[in-house]
């Protein structure tokens, strides 16, 4: 369950994590813009979280790490798919000839034709497999989206602010910090 809390005035947040309720030992400044007709107006309140959920909230994760060292080797799979590209040109641009030459002699062409398509799809099997190699040995990043939508800034406008928050807890002791200047609360 989540809830939406409408404060007035300056926000305190409470002195734990906004996603795992643990101690907080890092701040995440977290900001909302919003374009008024001649002029962009910003808010920006620091809220925050342990060191595990600020690593994820940073996008500083194993996740993270084995797609950068995919992306390393993407240079490396280019280059081998360029090379499998002209070995599977000069493949097929040989049998279309031998196979040009078989049917002007009337025998079967079948088996050329058949090895053409066959290096054509060891060619492409490359490249997926690759590039599935480097983007599937990660998990997908689950618990970011989680860290990052535990506190948001809804809308704002003058010193009154709308604050969104995932987990109830966190929720209700930010109320009773803020219990002077809270105007709505909902679910």
């Amino acid at each position: 369950m989540s809830l939406k809390i409408r404060v007035q005035g300056e926000s305190h947040f409470p002195g734990v994590c906004a996603n795992c309720m643990k101690p907080a030992t890092q701040h995440i400044t977290i900001k909302a813009q919003r374009a008024l007709s001649r002029h962009r107006e910003s808010r920006e309140v620091e809220v925050g979280y342990c060191d595990a959920c600020y690593r994820l909230y940073r996008g500083e994760t194993p996740f993270h790490d084995r797609v950068e060292a995919a992306a390393r080797r993407i240079p490396y799979l280019r280059l081998t798919q360029f090379v499998t590209g002209i070995v599977a040109f000069i493949c097929g641009i040989t049998g279309a000839v031998t196979g040009m030459e078989i049917l002007a002699k009337n025998r079967p062409a079948w088996p050329w034709w058949t090895a053409g398509v066959c290096v054509v799809i060891f060619v492409v099997a490359t490249y997926l497999l690759g590039r599935a190699r480097a983007t599937s040995e990660a998990s997908l990043p689950e618990e970011e989206a989680e860290v990052r939508r535990s506190v948001r800034i809804l809308n704002f406008a003058g010193d009154i602010t709308d604050f969104y928050f995932d987990h109830d807890e966190y929720a209700e002791s930010f109320q009773r910090l803020n219990s002077l200047s809270t105007i709505i609360v909902a679910q």
